[in-house]
């Protein structure tokens, strides 16, 4: 697979996993990354509606793409924050412990990080 269809399946799951059920409603909004240029997996912003659905777009390896679909949140087995989107991907979520309006998505698969910074 290539680095492109890895970054959609990324993004198409993380939409999918934050759901709108419990506490997916507090991810609920729109995102801006604040990962610096360069590195190798940004997401330039994501917005997750409350209707379950999303829109984001993403740099991977100097290519950047648009993507839209369903996401959920659910856990992982210690009890973390999962982003799923419809493609299957899965981010976990990690929270800013002084500030819940920023987060940075891990992507299961690859391990590679980003930042995000709520904007509304």
């Amino acid at each position: 697979m290539n680095r492109s269809h890895v970054t959609a399946a990324a993004l198409a799951s993380l939409a999918l996993g934050l759901g709108l059920g419990g506490c997916a409603s507090q991810y609920v909004g729109t995102w801006q990354g604040a990962t610096p240029p360069g590195d190798d997996f940004q997401v330039g912003g994501m917005t997750l509606s409350p209707d379950g659905t999303y829109t984001a777009y993403a740099t991977y390896a100097n290519s950047t793409r648009g993507f839209t679909g369903n996401w959920d949140i659910g856990t992982d087995a210690d009890g973390d924050d999962v982003l799923r989107l419809g493609s299957g991907q899965e981010y976990a979520i990690l929270r800013d412990a002084e500030n819940p309006d920023v987060i940075t998505l891990v992507d299961a698969k690859t391990g590679l990080s980003t930042k995000l910074n709520r904007i509304d």
